[in-house]
């Protein structure tokens, strides 16, 4: 599978030449692969993905959603504060700030 679309692309292959004798020393080293511009379908595919505007275009999608819903970002936690509030009549989360703040420090 070839790597996305920030590779960089050569292209045309360049041919080593035929007598040159491979030198064993660099055998640690690792050769960065070499990909080249295919004029098959798939690779003319392949040069046409735009990788910001799709990014562009999900987050697009999420925002329009979100306020389509009108969700915020603190909309989760305000249901869980009412549902607290709705369960355990006469709660005072004022009365655990001394508890809280014991277990902060522990």
């Amino acid at each position: 599978m070839a790597p996305g679309p920030r590779i960089l692309i050569k292209k045309e292959p360049e041919f080593a030449e035929e007598n040159v004798v491979p030198d064993d020393d660099d055998d640690d080293e690792d050769t960065p692969t070499v990909y080249y511009e295919s004029e098959k379908v798939l690779g003319k595919l392949y040069r046409e993905i735009d990788e910001t505007a799709f990014l562009r275009e999900v987050q697009g999608t999420v925002h329009r959603e979100r306020r389509a819903r009108n969700v915020d970002e603190g909309a989760l936690i305000r249901r869980v504060w009412e549902w607290l509030e709705e369960a355990i009549p006469n709660y005072t989360w004022e009365d655990c700030i001394d508890d809280a703040a014991e277990l902060k420090e522990a």
